[in-house]
């Protein structure tokens, strides 16, 4: 209970004009949901990825260098490589924008009242 005394005396609140002025500089405090991404965005960005770049750069070499003695099983495998990883990228990412999306709606529903003004004793 003390502390709370000590709370009530150090910080006060906003009056209302204070938190109009505020709500005019900086707006009003909601999430504006941003633009979607598609699956297909998120795996064609998939691609950026530094270690996908390197299985891209070792899959061509290894068809570019090795043509005469092409090994189509290690080719094959880095390929599989290639596409798994950046799948597993995709689904993840795709996963967490559909999450936060979700959670986004839930804060929206949620009404809350907060106080503008404290009165000390």
């Amino acid at each position: 209970m003390h502390a709370m005394k000590n709370y009530n005396k150090i910080y006060k609140g906003l009056s209302s004009n204070e938190a109009a002025k505020s709500r005019k500089t900086f707006g009003a405090n909601i999430i504006e949901p941003g633009k979607r991404k598609t699956f297909l965005s998120h795996y064609a960005a998939s691609f950026a990825d530094p270690t996908i770049k390197i299985l891209l750069v070792a899959l061509g070499l290894n068809i570019l260098l090795f043509i005469e003695n092409f090994n189509w099983y290690e080719s094959i495998g880095i390929a599989v490589s290639i596409i798994l990883a950046t799948m597993v990228s995709s689904i993840s990412e795709y996963g967490s924008q559909l999450a936060f999306e979700k959670l986004v709606e839930d804060a929206q529903k949620i009404k809350m009242q907060g106080v503008q003004r404290w009165k000390s004793d």
